[in-house]
């Protein structure tokens, strides 16, 4: 189940959805860790729920059913399945000991994030840029390949593999920082020495360098941060672990908005731009990679991975707690009867 000693699913949050992807009264159904999560909005408050996939009465799959109101009707008894999980009677009633295993949700940055541990212990990652005021934010296109998600993750904040394959030279020496037992974090200055458009606009952008800062949060997140002159840019990156050792790799990008709501739509659609031809360089790179960390420490960027990969062995897995609450589930139904 765990290759090389890291989990498989972590607890955090997981971009399942884009916002846009659920209109209200809308139902849809995104896997996690070889799980199904039916997602659905209500029509009165267009508040998002997410529930287990199959009804924890007689386990009919809750892809099928109907919103009602707030509230999720399971299509094989049209019992109403209010967003608490409690299964409700026509008189408003709740009916004994019967309960809809649900997740956590949070709905920002024009995506919907779920939860697959206790809420209270996965920190959300906030970019800094969010204190400067309004934000305009634009999707990534997903991408989904038969990797592990700790591939990404090493990928994304290998120093060395920046300079060989993204074209950018390092103008002072990077900085790998344990922030806790979840988070940690590579910082640098690069300045593009490629002659792509993207690197070139990155270039007439950066005059003195390209300020990066790329957190990993709860192991399966990565928040990139940029500033580049005066403009500033994030990429809020979650790698969604489908089963089977294959991830979804699903992001949003996000810019200050500066005025205009028009205006900083544009600039977010162009910060997505850069990013996705920065990022398009390793989708041939990744194919059919084994990845393991360093075996000897070689150079400064050697040591930065194997005190990642010390890192990613740490996290814990979600898998028992993930499951533990259909098992639940299962032992109300068996409680009813």
């Amino acid at each position: 189940m765990r290759q090389d000693a890291i989990a498989d699913c972590p607890p955090n949050w997981y971009l399942l959805a884009l916002s846009r992807d659920l209109k209200r009264g809308a139902v849809i159904t995104r896997r996690l860790a070889g799980r199904e999560i039916v997602l659905f909005r209500g029509k009165d408050t267009g508040a998002v729920t997410a529930f287990h996939s199959h009804c924890a009465h007689m386990g009919c799959h809750l892809k099928h059913g109907t919103v009602v109101a707030d509230s999720l009707q399971c299509a094989l008894h049209h019992r109403a399945i209010a967003t608490s999980g409690r299964f409700m009677k026509p008189d408003g009633s709740a009916y004994a000991g019967l309960r809809q295993p649900r997740f956590p949700v949070r709905e920002t940055f024009g995506g919907i994030f779920v939860c697959n541990g206790a809420e209270a212990e996965c920190a959300f990652p906030v970019p800094e840029i969010c204190g400067l005021g309004q934000i305009s934010v634009a999707p990534m296109r997903e991408k989904t390949l038969p990797l592990p998600w700790w591939a990404f993750i090493a990928n994304g904040m290998d120093v060395e593999h920046l300079q060989s394959v993204h074209d950018r030279r390092l103008l002072e020496p990077p900085d790998f920082e344990l922030i806790d037992a979840k988070s940690v974090r590579v910082s640098y200055r690069s300045m593009p020495t490629g002659r792509s458009l993207g690197d070139r606009v990155m270039t007439w952008l950066a005059k003195n360098g390209v300020h990066g800062r790329i957190t990993c949060v709860n192991g399966t997140t990565m928040l990139v941060e940029s500033k580049a002159g005066n403009n500033r840019a994030f990429i809020l990156l979650s790698m969604v672990p489908e089963g089977e050792g294959t991830t979804t790799l699903r992001g949003i990008v996000g810019v200050p908005s500066h005025g205009s709501r028009l205006a900083g739509a544009l600039r977010a659609q162009i910060s997505a731009w850069l990013f996705h031809a920065f990022l398009s360089k390793d989708v041939s790179i990744l194919d059919a990679m084994k990845l393991h960390a360093p075996y000897h420490e070689n150079s400064q960027g050697d040591g930065f991975t194997r005190q990642l990969f010390a890192f990613l062995r740490d996290l814990p897995d979600a898998e028992q707690d993930f499951s533990s609450s259909h098992t639940a589930a299962l032992q109300l139904v068996e409680r009813a009867s």
